[in-house]
C-alpha cells in the first residue's frame, strides 16, 4: 500500500515519532512518502541545513519526504500560533495535491489543520484518509492561550467536525 503521512514535525526537528511510525510502515511493506514543513521546532527558527523554498524534496532511510514552506513561530501569540499551523495547510493544500506522489490512503499525524490538505487529497484522488488524534479539539485549546480566543476555538470546532465525519478513520 502507499501511504501518504502528513505532519507538522519530521526529523531533523526533535520530534522523532513520526519518521520512527514512517519506518515501521515501511517495514511492514508499504511504500512511505510524507508531507511535512521545513524543520523549526522547537525555537520557532527555519534550520539553516533546510531554507525554506517553495518546496524540497529529500529522502530519509527510502522515504520520500516533501518539504514545504510555513510560517515558524513558537511565541505565545495565539494569532502568530494559529498561523503557524494554518500555514503548512495552506501550503499542503496547494501544493500537495500536484507535488505528492501516487498514494492509496493519506494519514495525517498531527495537527488538526493538516487535516485539510489530507481530505483535499483523499477528495482529489478517491483515496480515503484517517486522522490520528493526539489531542482533542478543540477542547485541548481550553490549556492553552487560545482558548481566550473565541472566534479561534469555534473556527477549529467547525474544522474539526468537518473532518472528523468525513475521515475514513480515527485511530
Amino acid at each position: 500500500m502507499r501511504i501518504l503521512l502528513i505532519s507538522q514535525y519530521y526529523p531533523p526537528e526533535s520530534v522523532t515519532f513520526t519518521h520512527e511510525l514512517a519506518c515501521m510502515m515501511q517495514e511492514r511493506g508499504h511504500k512511505v512518502s510524507v508531507i511535512t514543513g521545513f524543520p523549526n521546532f522547537p525555537h520557532g527558527k527555519v534550520f539553516a541545513s533546510h531554507p525554506q523554498r517553495l518546496w524540497a524534496r529529500e529522502k530519509m532511510d527510502g522515504i520520500d519526504v516533501l518539504r514545504l514552506p510555513l510560517y515558524p513561530d513558537r511565541s505565545y501569540s495565539a494569532l502568530k500560533r494559529a498561523t503557524y499551523y494554518a500555514s503548512l495547510a495552506l501550503s499542503a493544500s496547494a501544493l500537495g495535491p500536484a507535488l505528492a506522489g501516487p498514494a492509496d490512503v493519506v494519514f495525517v499525524y498531527h495537527p488538526i489543520t493538516l487535516g485539510i490538505p489530507a481530505w483535499l487529497i483523499g477528495l482529489l484522488r478517491n483515496v480515503p484518509f484517517m486522522i490520528n488524534i493526539q489531542d482533542m479539539y478543540p477542547e485541548s485549546l481550553s490549556a492553552t492561550s487560545l482558548a481566550d480566543h473565541g472566534p479561534i476555538v469555534k473556527s477549529v470546532h467547525m474544522l474539526a467536525s468537518f473532518l472528523y465525519k468525513r475521515a475514513a478513520a480515527i485511530p
